[in-house]
């Protein structure tokens, strides 16, 4: 059910996304979150575990909010950082990120079965 929750809040979210103002603070506030639970995790062992496949989701408003913040924080930044001249060089990888989603988990596993280490 939680994965229906992200699905259509990224279909609306996409759809409303170029009319959201204060941009920036959003960013700031799905970083400051991160840095908190990051922080948390360090200091008094955060247990915030979400796992899918398995269903193992100790929070559930950690596991819906969290994951959402964080995302609409690093779309922000990276839609900031794609119009910066200094990454114009990276946008042409964005016509091959469908295959780098599909592709990436198998050459991960591909490359840990045949290593020698």
């Amino acid at each position: 059910m939680i994965a229906a929750v992200w699905m259509l809040t990224g279909y609306y979210g996409y759809k409303y996304y170029p009319q959201l103002k204060n941009k920036v603070g959003y960013a700031v506030a799905g970083v400051l979150i991160y840095a908190s639970c990051y922080v948390k995790k360090a200091t008094i062992g955060l247990n915030f575990k979400l796992y899918l496949k398995s269903h193992i989701i100790h929070t559930p408003f950690m596991a819906f909010f969290i994951p959402i913040a964080i995302c609409l924080a690093i779309f922000i930044i990276c839609e900031a950082l794609s119009r910066t001249r200094f990454f114009k060089w990276l946008l042409p990888i964005g016509q091959y990120s469908l295959a780098i989603m599909y592709l990436h988990k198998m050459i991960f596993d591909v490359a840990e079965k045949n290593s020698v280490v």
